[in-house]
């Protein structure tokens, strides 16, 4: 990079307060924009540099801070593992000139890093303002396993009833998280991204992007810390475009998998008895698996037990 340090910024979105006064002129209220907003992240790093390490032990701090509702990629743009699509990104789309550099949602950024706890605290600042900020769009993400290592991903985008119909920029990527591996504080590295697709979504209704993966043996190898992330996002060619909404999933990528080698069988099976509790209560497996391990691979409807009706959602998924 041309220069590794530079001025933090904080570029607030003008497209902010266009969008409020659009909804306010079409009679939609604040609370009619009901969907619960996950911010993206994407941060421009390398594997060297003083600080690109301040950054990226920020990001570290960040994203156990708010897991459910930050979603990260981390793209380096400089030699290994640069990624073509990370490097047009960088260049291109933002028009960033140095690393660390970051995103949120599209449209408030900061470049530079002067110490840990003074990015931590930007980064957190921009965080907590961009999640304020209200959202009539879902985003949902789904995985069928096809063989091996591949599946195909499913982003289905909505929109809700009361908010605006609109055309949003649908973005999949596969990350590999707590890599690359060396230096240790890196998060979400971006490992693949899926071609886009632009989707017109009225009010009240969704549409599917569907795209296919096929992991490396990297992430193959690490399958605890597979992420799918997804985002809508206004279509446009440069920066600043908003970002709408944002999802991740983690492993097991198909609901079920419980031992975590891409299929559901008699093993998952065994495991779910296992898990198995009564409506309402939380899991009590047999030590060593927990009962947060039992919700992750098997709590479909998301209600902190592990009942007959995730069992009935396990088999209309596989």
């Amino acid at each position: 990079m041309k220069r590794d340090t530079l001025l933090a910024r904080n570029q607030p979105r003008l497209g902010y307060a266009l969008t409020a006064l659009v909804v306010a002129a079409a009679g939609v209220s604040a609370s009619a924009l009901g969907a619960d907003r996950v911010v993206l992240c994407e941060e421009f790093t390398q594997l060297t540099g003083l600080p690109c390490e301040r950054a990226g032990l920020a990001l570290e701090r960040l994203v156990d801070d708010f897991p459910d509702s930050l979603a990260l990629v981390q793209i380096h743009v400089s030699g290994y593992p640069r990624t073509t699509w990370g490097y047009y990104r960088f260049f291109d789309f933002y028009n960033f000139l140095g690393t660390p550099s970051a995103s949120f949602d599209g449209v408030d950024t900061a470049v530079g890093a002067y110490s840990e706890i003074q990015v931590y605290n930007l980064y957190r600042t921009m965080y907590l303002a961009r999640l304020a900020v209200p959202t009539d769009v879902t985003l949902d993400l789904s995985a069928v396993h096809i063989s091996g290592s591949t599946y195909e991903i499913a982003a289905t985008a909505c929109v809700e009833p009361e908010g605006i119909g609109k055309t949003m920029r649908v973005y999949v990527a596969q990350v590999l998280d707590h890599w690359p591996p060396f230096p240790t504080y890196h998060r979400n590295g971006l490992k693949q991204m899926a071609g886009t697709a632009d989707v017109t979504v009225a009010a009240g209704d969704c549409q599917d992007v569907v795209r296919t993966f096929t992991l490396d043996s990297d992430s193959w190898t690490a399958k605890p810390d597979i992420r799918i992330v997804a985002w809508a996002q206004e279509p446009l060619s440069t920066a600043l475009a908003e970002v709408y909404q944002a999802a991740w999933k983690g492993w097991p990528l198909v609901p079920g998998d419980f031992d975590a080698d891409g299929d559901v069988d008699l093993a998952d099976y065994a495991g779910f008895a296992d898990c198995m509790s009564d409506p309402g209560e939380a899991p009590s497996p047999t030590p060593p698996t927990t009962a947060q391990e039992c919700l992750e691979a098997f709590d479909i409807d998301a209600d902190a037990d592990v009942d007959l009706r995730d069992f009935a959602g396990i088999r209309m998924s596989n």
